[in-house]
């Protein structure tokens, strides 16, 4: 599984990713946020202009200097994690920011099972909600950084994203 993708996309189209809004989605019209997955899990992430560096990075090589050389097959895998969360403090940080906003009551978490979870947030689809929103993600970018790529976000910047997601959203709601 690649990382997840946080952060405002600077496109004129959606400027919003996936995970964070579909759980605060859910939180609007259940009046609370859910978590399913370990508390103790092992998710990365990456932010949006920080991969967009890297696609930018692989698409500039590639067009100067071809195939030649670069890495492709098992070696061709472009990894892009650049920091570690748990799915615990990913609800938490969401239950917080949306209860900043006013958009929960509450900034607690309930846990549900996979089922509720992909009811709510998956159309049904558990395994698709699994790996989404509750397994372990570890990779090492150990080929894109090869390449040069230079990630400029740091960990304030992933805890920082979710007050900053919740008001784009709640903004997107209205």
């Amino acid at each position: 599984m690649p990382p997840t993708i946080y952060g405002t996309g600077t496109g004129p189209f959606n400027r919003l990713t996936h995970q964070a809004p579909t759980i605060m989605r859910s939180a609007l019209l259940t009046g609370e946020v859910m978590q399913v997955g370990a508390d103790d899990s092992d998710v990365e992430y990456v932010q949006v202009e920080d991969l967009a560096d890297l696609y930018t990075i692989v698409a500039h090589r590639i067009v100067k200097d071809g195939m030649q050389g670069f890495p492709s097959g098992e070696r061709g895998i472009y990894f892009a994690g650049t920091g570690k969360y748990t799915w615990g403090e990913f609800s938490r940080g969401i239950a917080k920011a949306m209860y900043e906003v006013g958009a929960v009551k509450t900034d607690e978490v309930r846990k549900v099972g996979l089922k509720e979870a992909a009811g709510h947030w998956m159309g049904g689809n558990e395994l698709f909600c699994e790996l989404v929103f509750g397994s372990n993600v570890r990779t090492q970018a150990e080929t894109s950084r090869s390449l040069g790529w230079k990630p400029k976000k740091t960990e304030q910047d992933f805890h920082e994203h979710y007050l900053e997601t919740a008001k784009l959203f709640m903004e997107s709601q209205a």
